[in-house]
């Protein structure tokens, strides 16, 4: 009987610390604003959330090993790939090296050699330093299926073990080494897509605007048809455009699903494999925006925030303060920071020309710290003559297309299939 009292007491010991760390985590979540949809899902979801963050730091302390390291295992093991061939798909997988670079490689399991099919060039999200395209998996496989056609997703170096430029090299590599293999692949070069989520978005942009430019004396290297931007990140720099306020008088500087502060830590470990904290103090005190807006038409145009609509403006905006342009620190931190600002690989929305990119297809979050990087990004698109269709989903987080359990996710992803499946 002591053995089975015993027994009890730990399991109930146990049992009684999980209620209390997720009560603790509970108390912690914000009150969601109004317009948030699909509440008690969202409010679920940023328990797990929580709890999973709380596993990692536990994890930390037990095993000793970074927090990067530790999600990226633990995700790992729960989000493994699929085998190739599924019975209800129409789709096979492979892994496959094109120069060097790690993809999975997804086509038709009948296929004609007519060589006219669609083509998908993918680019996982995770800031830079987390995903892989395993992960992606059953997303980049209903892409084939929804295209009938190809879906490369590339599994490029991430930081902070590899800095930038290195995923984006990757990304360029694994593109040009696809671009010149088209025709044994069955491919259509007029219909090719480049498409990427988060942080795969930055590195789409930046890289089709790459591509543009090189393909006016390279007519042999890929010319995307559409480029597919979902919740992208187009800017690092301003960190108090109206969304990110928006977000923060909901969630605070630290809350929500991607914190303001998450951006601002995450910069420098991107740029130089380190954390800085004046990159990062820099950021968050938002001093050098108004000595930034000095620089170019470009900069000014998208720091004072006139290409975000009035109605996404929530009542507290708060405008660009003018009077800052002459401060010691701002200048100084403008010094520090400018260099990496005006490269139009690491901040796509501050390039300075825009003409002849395809047409764009953009989804913005309405309570995604990230939303007017696409906004604006559009209305510059638009400006220069490029198509662009904007989808903002109302009372949505960010990564919404990737969360079955909400309306607007759903919504999302329908929308988007729909959109793949008649432009490509």
């Amino acid at each position: 009987m002591s053995i089975l009292a015993l027994t009890l007491g730990v399991l109930g010991a146990a049992l009684l610390a999980v209620l209390l760390v997720l009560g603790y985590i509970a108390l912690k979540l914000p009150r969601l604003p109004a317009e948030i949809d699909s509440k008690w899902q969202t409010r679920y979801f940023m328990l797990q959330n929580g709890v999973f963050l709380f596993y990692l730091y536990v994890r930390g302390k037990l095993n000793g090993k970074p927090f990067l390291v530790n999600a990226r295992e633990s995700a790992g093991s729960v989000f493994k790939p699929k085998p190739s061939v599924l019975p209800s798909s129409n789709i096979k997988s492979s892994v496959k090296n094109f120069d060097g670079v790690r993809v999975r490689f997804y086509e038709p399991i009948e296929r004609a050699d007519s060589g006219d099919l669609p083509a998908l060039i993918f680019i996982h999200g995770g800031g830079f330093m987390f995903g892989s395209a395993d992960m992606y998996d059953p997303v980049t496989r209903k892409m084939a299926e929804t295209i009938k056609g190809i879906v490369i997703s590339i599994d490029y170096r991430l930081a902070p073990e590899n800095p930038f430029p290195a995923g984006f090299d990757d990304c360029m590599t694994a593109i040009r080494h696809f671009g010149k293999n088209l025709a044994q692949f069955g491919v259509d070069p007029a219909r090719i897509a480049v498409c990427g989520d988060s942080a795969g978005a930055n590195l789409t942009a930046g890289l089709v605007q790459e591509l543009c430019s090189e393909t006016k004396n390279s007519p042999n290297l890929i010319k995307p048809k559409l480029q597919v931007l979902l919740y992208p990140v187009l800017q690092m720099f301003d960190l108090e455009t109206p969304s990110y306020q928006k977000h923060n008088a909901a969630f605070g500087v630290t809350g929500g699903f991607l914190p303001t502060s998450s951006i601002a830590w995450m910069l420098p470990r991107y740029l130089t494999g380190a954390k800085d904290g004046a990159i990062t103090k820099a950021l968050l005190k938002g001093s050098a925006r108004a000595v930034a807006a000095r620089e170019s038409p470009v900069l000014r145009e998208v720091l004072n925030h006139s290409l975000v609509p009035m109605a996404l403006k929530y009542p507290g905006y708060k405008c660009l303060d003018e009077a800052l342009v002459n401060d010691e620190d701002g200048k100084e931190s403008w010094e520090k920071l400018r260099s990496f600002v005006l490269d139009h690989r690491i901040n796509p929305l501050f390039a300075e020309e825009l003409t002849g990119l395809p047409p764009a297809y953009i989804v913005t979050c309405d309570f995604d710290v990230l939303r007017d990087d696409g906004t604006m990004y559009a209305a510059r698109l638009r400006k220069a003559g490029v198509e662009a269709v904007l989808e903002n989903y109302v009372g949505a987080l960010h990564g919404l297309m990737f969360f079955p359990q909400f309306k607007w996710g759903h919504e999302a992803r329908k929308k988007f299939y729909t959109f793949l499946s008649e432009n490509l």
